[in-house]
């Protein structure tokens, strides 16, 4: 209920990130495991009157004790990690972890400048056989499929969606054993968008949270008004810096009064 109550103010997009919190992990096991353990224990009991057994009952209530605390818990973490402080936080360094890891600094001298126009002759377009996201390139797999000579050229990257016969590559190589189905694997595909791969999605979250509360407004304005970042920026364009020698007051470009 406040994940659904905190989709209205952040984007859903946002909010999926709940399933890497390991305290919410961590109670739903504990949950699941205890109503396991009723079940075992409601059936283990013995019939036609017989005392249950003292230790598992014993077990059984601690357990539900234990299950409603962690629910209390689990309801008090759910509310302080809603709150767009943690979230941006939260978003925030995971994003820039997976950006060190990807992108380790590497002082390796200049970079050698490679030709990368394609072969003038026609070459052989691998096309997309499912509908998803672009999840990874595995640059490894494309450069091992492909023989000495060959030439390839990429037309998706992380973070794009793909649909069906959609081209994702093509090559140019002289050998009779084309390389298509190691060329189509190499694209990653999945049906949700995740920042493991694609860091441009935790910072497209970010921006999600900042646009919903920069566009935020009372339901009883009539007109809405522009984003603030937008008014910003067309008012720069509009007086890119004051007159020499005074003061001029600034007023954003989307004022109504301006």
């Amino acid at each position: 209920m406040i994940v659904q109550l905190a989709a209205g103010h952040f984007a859903s997009r946002v909010l999926r990130g709940d399933l890497r919190d390991r305290f919410e992990l961590s109670v739903l096991g504990f949950i699941v495991g205890a109503f396991a353990y009723f079940a075992v224990v409601l059936l283990a009991l013995p019939g036609g009157g017989a005392a249950a057994p003292g230790l598992s009952v014993i077990v059984a209530v601690l357990l539900a004790v234990g299950v409603l605390l962690a629910i209390v818990a689990s309801i008090d973490n759910s509310s302080r990690r809603t709150e767009v402080d943690r979230i941006m936080h939260d978003v925030g360094d995971y994003t820039v972890g997976r950006i060190h890891q990807l992108f380790p600094v590497r002082d390796t001298g200049p970079a050698e400048r490679v030709s990368s126009q394609p072969p003038q002759r026609q070459g052989t377009e691998v096309q997309s056989d499912a509908n998803g996201w672009v999840l990874r390139v595995d640059v490894g797999s494309v450069l091992a499929a492909l023989p000495e000579q060959a030439t390839v050229q990429m037309h998706v990257r992380v973070g794009d969606f793909v649909t069906v016969a959609e081209p994702l590559c093509t090559f140019w190589c002289d050998e009779a054993d084309a390389p298509e189905p190691a060329l189509r694997r190499a694209v990653v595909m999945g049906r949700v968008r995740t920042i493991d791969d694609d860091v441009e999605y935790g910072l497209r979250q970010l921006v999600d949270i900042a646009t919903q509360a920069l566009s935020v407004a009372p339901a009883t304005r009539r007109r809405r008004s522009p984003p603030l970042s937008i008014c910003a920026t067309s008012s720069r364009a509009a007086h890119p810096r004051p007159p020499a020698g005074g003061r001029r007051r600034w007023r954003p470009a989307c004022d109504p009064g301006a």
